[in-house]
């Protein structure tokens, strides 16, 4: 059986004026190799 590996790259860039403006929250929190995603209406944390 082979075995696949699939990569992921993810690039967070800053917040456009209108979205700062708007009250947008960054939903991605990334920590070395650890990378946390918050449930956009809940904020509940999700690690990957």
């Amino acid at each position: 059986m082979a075995t696949d590996k699939i990569k992921v790259a993810v690039r967070v860039r800053p917040f456009s004026r209108r979205e700062l403006e708007l009250g947008t929250q960054c939903v991605v929190e990334m920590t070395g190799q650890q990378t946390i995603l918050q449930h956009p209406i809940t904020m509940d944390k999700i690690d990957r």
